[in-house]
């Protein structure tokens, strides 16, 4: 019989080809798929969303070299947990982008893989669809706040901050502010809301804006200016004051008519512990006399401490808060009196 041998070598070369097929399905030769173990999840919202990258790295490896072997033979489960190892160790995955991200965005997972697990393991690349994000709301936070400012400017003043709504989401808001304190009339305090991310998480809603700045006002203020100093007061100050200066003579002194002399409004040095912020000083002048020889001129000071100026511009100064102080005998020594821990502006009054 007439064998034909071109027939049978075809009939047995494709039946080594499915023979070779079915060995690389279920044999040895065949490769675990390490992207068929990694799952991706989706936290936040839309618009600022994070991507969890999940491994299932214990059915991935086992899937490789096996299950843990049963028994108490600790030589078959060193030599599994060190195969174990050498794929725990070389199979990395990682995943971009993985924050900020929108429903509709892709994520792209890749498997990068040590020489070593590359023979036993594939790897590359495996994309993700962003997908259940919950939609975000805006909220104006600061609408339903205001400040506080308590103190006075040039000695301590601070700030408080009312929440003018009992919402949950404002109950949970934290905010900062800087400066807290040492501001004046004028100043800018800026108030930021420091979790607005977690506000995000819990109530699904952001501030429309995170920072905001506030102009200090409303606070009373020891007095700087001089050029604030009302003068129509100093005169009728000077009026109620001079006749109280008049001394009674006696049969060794004797004394002139009081006039004014001059007005000083004077600033406490910094370097100088015990010194008022500010003073007002009035003085009148008269000349004393001994056995009717002129001795020397008296010049005798009506103080006023602490001059306020007031929220609303004004300034509380009144004859009844005058105070006596120590007079001098010179116009030297009035000046050095008041130098020695003020800074010394004179104040011309016409009178």
């Amino acid at each position: 019989m007439k064998i034909n041998y071109t027939i049978t070598r075809k009939i047995m070369t494709a039946t080594l080809m499915i023979i070779f097929s079915v060995f690389l399905l279920t044999g040895c030769g065949s490769k675990t798929d390490a992207t068929e173990y990694v799952s991706v999840s989706f936290t936040g919202y839309n618009g600022n969303g994070e991507a969890d990258l999940n491994v299932d790295y214990d059915a991935m490896i086992e899937a490789i070299i096996g299950e843990e072997p049963d028994g108490d033979s600790y030589e078959k489960f060193s030599e599994w947990m060190n195969e174990y190892l050498i794929y725990d160790e070389g199979i990395n995955v990682s995943c971009a982008p993985k924050d900020g991200l929108s429903n509709g965005d892709t994520i792209t997972v890749k498997v990068t893989l040590s020489e070593t697990a590359a023979k036993k393991v594939t790897g590359g690349e495996k994309e993700f669809t962003v997908s259940g994000l919950p939609e975000i709301e805006t909220v104006d936070i600061f609408k339903d706040i205001s400040l506080r400012y308590e103190g006075i400017v040039g000695e301590y003043t601070m700030v408080h901050l009312d929440k003018l709504s009992d919402s949950e989401i404002l109950r949970d808001c934290s905010f900062s502010i800087e400066p807290q304190a040492n501001f004046k009339n004028g100043d800018v305090v800026t108030v930021t809301i420091t979790n607005a991310d977690a506000l995000a998480e819990k109530h699904l809603c952001v501030p429309t804006e995170i920072s905001k700045t506030f102009t200090v006002s409303g606070l009373d203020e020891y007095l700087t200016d001089s050029d604030l100093l009302p003068e129509d007061k100093i005169r009728e100050i000077i009026d109620q004051y001079i006749p109280t200066c008049q001394k009674e003579s006696n049969f060794v002194f004797s004394y002139g008519t009081p006039t004014y002399y001059k007005t000083y409004f004077c600033i406490g040095r910094d370097d100088v512990i015990g010194a008022d912020f500010n003073q007002l000083l009035v003085y009148a002048c008269y000349d004393e006399y001994m056995d009717n020889n002129y001795r020397w001129t008296v010049y005798t000071p009506l103080v006023f401490r602490n001059l306020m100026l007031t929220a609303d511009g004004t300034i509380d100064l009144n004859y009844e808060d005058g105070q006596n102080a120590v007079f001098q005998t010179s116009p030297e020594a009035v000046e050095e009196y008041m130098e020695a821990q003020y800074i010394v502006d004179e104040i011309y009054i016409e009178y």
